[in-house]
């Protein structure tokens, strides 16, 4: 069932078209880490579904996954159900417009004592076209329907426009729970009257950002910017662009997909306090400008240049 997204988002690649077409693409290791394996293999297991999002397991062997339009849908013994589940918040969809059709519903993500309290977490995007922002609530699941839905946290500034607002989930072992925002989006979607992106280098932001939450939504005390004058104190990590993977290796390590600006992709090994550079620093080709190494900024564990002919916007 992993393979749902995967295959998702190559079908999205494949239906660019010829003249947003990658024509060339390059990865790019650091320095003395293992060779990557790209070695997988496509497993057709459901259909119908609109835009999924996140896949999630519950501990009977039901997969959950989000569409991005507001819709909650559970695949069992590997059927499809017709019906969607109940009770979802609602949610700010965009509308198709090029590549930016971000907006919607994003996580869907157990408690780690799913079975004793039933309780999933989701993130979305809220608001209006004009002021929106990423959402954490959680509801209780009966197995059909949503319930007590509770509104946990939310993005410190509001944005306009419809892009880049992360939402990624990971809990961890001590049970608190990390929670990407994006950048807020690309020139020149601005915030308080400067470029979005600009504020993934404000602890004073959650913008740009890794948090870490308790799993009532408020910040988990030993943060790294907790008793920082002006700091966030959710804040867990700054510098980034548009997370849309979290994964924990067995061994503890953290690691984060990033998305670069039509080039520069990344994948980081996160670590509480760091700055990851966004967007004073980036490995992306088509911002030239841009320095790819600076002082106190983490270097990615690899990442991808790639070549585009035509232009998306």
């Amino acid at each position: 069932m992993r393979q749902i997204l995967s295959a998702t988002a190559l079908g999205l690649v494949l239906a660019a078209g010829a003249p947003n077409a990658i024509h060339a693409q390059q990865t790019h290791q650091a320095a003395g880490d293992p060779e990557l394996n790209f070695d997988y293999r496509q497993v057709t297991v459901a259909e119908g579904l609109e835009h999924p999002w996140a896949i999630a397991w519950l501990p009977d062997g039901t997969a959950l996954v989000t569409e991005r339009p507001g819709r909650l849908r559970a695949i069992r013994n590997g059927r499809l159900d017709p019906q969607p589940i109940g009770g979802v918040p609602p949610v700010l969809v965009a509308p198709e417009r090029g590549l930016v059709f971000q907006a919607g519903l994003f996580e869907v993500s157990p408690h780690p004592n799913f079975a004793q309290n039933n309780l999933l977490y989701f993130t979305y995007a809220h608001g209006t076209p004009q002021e929106n922002r990423t959402r954490l609530a959680r509801a209780t699941f009966d197995g059909r329907t949503l319930s007590n839905l509770q509104v946990l946290f939310e993005v410190s500034q509001t944005k306009p426009d419809f892009q880049h607002y992360g939402g990624r989930l990971l809990w961890l072992p001590d049970g608190t729970l990390l929670m990407s925002v994006g950048d807020g989006g690309n020139p020149p979607v601005a915030v308080e009257g400067g470029l979005s992106r600009l504020q993934a280098q404000r602890p004073e932001s959650h913008i740009g950002k890794i948090l870490r939450l308790r799993d009532d939504g408020t910040p988990a005390p030993d943060n790294p910017f907790a008793g920082r004058a002006g700091a966030r104190p959710e804040v867990f990590s700054i510098g980034h662009r548009h997370i849309q993977g979290l994964a924990r290796h067995p061994d503890g390590r953290i690691f984060a997909s990033e998305h670069g600006p039509l080039g520069g992709d990344e994948l980081n090994l996160i670590r509480p306090g760091q700055n990851y550079g966004w967007p004073v620093v980036t490995w992306a080709g088509t911002m030239p400008a841009v320095r790819r190494s600076g002082r106190g900024s983490a270097r990615p564990r690899a990442w991808w240049t790639r070549s585009w002919s035509g232009s998306l916007r």
